[in-house]
């Protein structure tokens, strides 16, 4: 009985260095794969910052006045320089995450500028659809103690989403104070393409898309949406999703004051 008893004890104990093996060998490799995708990030960066600084200097007309036709292409660059930098930075933030960078930068965050100059900086993809934007503010939205950072790649993420999925028609952006929560609420809606109530419970998840055809259709990998959820959970925020297929979407963040 002591034997069988110690060689089942001796059994248990190699199994569990053989799991704290491949515990330890996963974390080698998930590092590596954060650092990897950290570095590439970064490598992608240099050069298309140069590209969007050389096509923003040739539209402003440094080189010489181009017509408004002449310009179209370049705008064009530009749009697709634009979509291509939010993905690195989708990528990077990822990688930060991933590999235990969950430091929040504490400041006084104003909400209302913030996405007054979001709005501005996305004009370029609005402009090329039939969509009217608008911005609904509470003349007592509260001042937050927050990461400035991390809400700007919220809402680009948040706003860039609902163009890429909206056609024509309106994206309204709301934005009041919630004392009874100690904080505030931003929602985005949109009269896009909406999302399926199957959809609905999957659209955090990393790399999720409602279906093949819409990567083929509006491009994007599915990161946009799990960066948001996970800077809102180091934030102490939430966010919820509304929506019906054909009708649009909703997207509701809560941010505390502190």
């Amino acid at each position: 009985m002591l034997a069988d008893s110690a060689s089942i004890a001796m059994e248990n104990i190699r199994r569990y260095e053989v799991l704290e093996q491949k515990t330890a060998a996963a974390e080698e490799a998930n590092e590596m794969k954060s650092q990897f995708l950290s570095t590439v990030s970064h490598e992608l960066r240099t050069p298309l910052n140069a590209i969007i600084g050389y096509t923003d200097l040739l539209i402003d007309g440094i080189y010489g006045r181009m017509t408004e036709e002449a310009q179209m292409p370049l705008k064009g660059v530009q749009r697709n320089a634009a979509d291509l930098l939010r993905l690195i930075d989708n990528i990077l933030n990822l990688a930060r995450l991933e590999s235990g960078n969950r430091e929040v930068q504490t400041e006084t965050v104003d909400l209302v500028p913030l996405l007054r100059e979001l709005i501005t900086d996305l004009r370029p993809l609005i402009e090329q659809k039939a969509i009217f934007l608008r911005l609904n503010v509470s003349s007592a939205l509260l001042t937050l103690e927050s990461d400035e950072g991390k809400i700007r790649q919220i809402f680009i993420n948040l706003l860039a989403n609902a163009i890429k999925f909206t056609k024509n028609g309106e994206i309204s952006v709301t934005a009041r104070a919630v004392p009874e929560k100690g904080g505030a609420e931003i929602s985005i809606r949109d009269t896009g393409i909406g999302i399926s109530e199957a959809a609905l419970r999957k659209i955090f998840e990393p790399f999720y898309q409602t279906n093949g055809s819409n990567t083929r259709e509006f491009g994007g990998v599915g990161l946009g949406l799990t960066i948001v959820k996970q800077l809102l959970t180091l934030l102490r925020g939430s966010i919820r999703a509304e929506s019906e297929v054909g009708k649009g979407s909703t997207l509701t963040v809560f941010l505390p004051c502190r």
